[in-house]
């Protein structure tokens, strides 16, 4: 019985050591080899990252620093804000670590009278009233990249959380591709900066696509009638042209032949034509 208590001890010995070294052997592979697996539980998926922001991510090149400025006092004051700091700062560590450790981050928490207030004002960020006191708090963040060139967003508000990826992503983007491409617009009778050719004096909104486009290029006014396209166009816009006369087309046409690209949008049905 003594014999066959021993090996029963024995026996069990053995398996709890083997254990101990299979825990360790599945962790050590799963640290080398699964770094970069992870599984997004949010009910919207907020961390599941688009393909054009993971082909964006790969494209860094030099190193771009990011710095999230978050006031400890405004999460005290409104927890909505730290709940949403965390999320913030955890889409961060994934895009760091998506870009291969190409972005860089750093976080803060600009106190009253600080030296990361300094740094937070510095850069341009807004600030927002906590008390009656008149102190204020900070909640944005600052990226810039090895030449200088700076992105902010200058407050993180909960309500555009679904842009959030959009919005780190194209500063990402603009701090790695700091030369805008150059974008020339054809005019039409269309009023997309809220300009109405045909009623001159009565100026309206930008549409939001104009916007977008003055936003993240250098967007060049060529007028109604080009009579030539430069050559440090890069993409030529027509948005519902007519009438165009041939000085105008052989001028695309030229543009087009020397390998430019156009973006043409035409719509035989189109509302939004006074003309």
């Amino acid at each position: 019985m003594r014999k066959i208590f021993a090996n029963r001890r024995l026996t069990a010995g053995v398996a709890i050591a083997l254990a101990a070294v299979l825990f360790v052997a599945v962790n050590v592979i799963s640290d080398r080899l699964l770094v970069r697996a992870s599984l997004d539980l949010t009910e919207e998926g907020l961390f599941t990252l688009s393909d054009g922001t993971r082909k964006v991510l790969g494209e860094v090149q030099e190193p771009i620093a990011l710095r999230l400025f978050f006031s400890s006092d405004l999460g005290n004051a409104a927890p909505q804000f730290r709940a949403y700091a965390i999320r913030v700062r955890e889409l961060l560590e994934r895009y760091a670590q998506i870009s291969d450790g190409r972005l860089r981050l750093e976080f803060f928490d600009p106190r009253v009278f600080s030296e990361e207030e300094d740094q937070a004002v510095a850069f341009g960020l807004q600030g927002v009233p906590i008390n009656q006191a008149g102190d204020v708090a900070y909640f944005g963040i600052a990226g810039t990249n090895t030449t200088g060139d700076t992105q902010v967003i200058a407050f993180l508000q909960p309500e555009r959380e679904r842009f959030l990826e959009y919005d780190l992503t194209r500063m990402v983007q603009t701090l790695a591709n700091p030369r805008k491409a150059v974008v020339g617009l054809v005019r039409s009778t269309l009023p997309i900066d809220g300009q109405n050719p045909m009623q001159p004096g009565a100026p309206g909104e930008p549409w939001a696509v104009y916007e977008r486009i003055a936003e993240q290029f250098d967007l060049r006014d060529l007028g109604f009638r080009p009579t030539e396209i430069p050559d440090d166009i890069d993409v030529l816009l027509l948005l519902h042209p007519k009438r165009l006369p041939d000085t105008s087309l052989y001028a695309i046409d030229q543009f087009v032949l020397r390998g430019g690209r156009v973006l043409l949008f035409l719509d035989p049905h189109a509302e939004a034509d006074p003309a």
